[in-house]
């Protein structure tokens, strides 16, 4: 399922993001897919990640062109 959340700051959706990678607790082994626009962007959110939650581990960040 692909869900979209729009929002101008980035730390709303860093938090949104946390909250829903705690929520989701279907199975704690499966990898989850994130859609980033930039390399860059790719590694601030995995610092951003392992700093709030002390570490940022089974997560694929990916380009939407390499994604797809």
């Amino acid at each position: 399922m692909i869900n979209i959340y729009p929002a101008n700051r980035l730390e709303n959706l860093v938090f949104l993001l946390e909250r829903i990678m705690q929520t989701d607790n279907d199975n704690i082994l499966s990898e989850e897919i994130i859609l980033v626009q930039s390399k860059g962007m790719q590694h601030w959110l995995n610092l951003k990640l392992a700093e709030s939650r002390g570490i940022s581990m089974n997560l694929s960040l990916s380009l939407p062109m390499l994604f797809f």
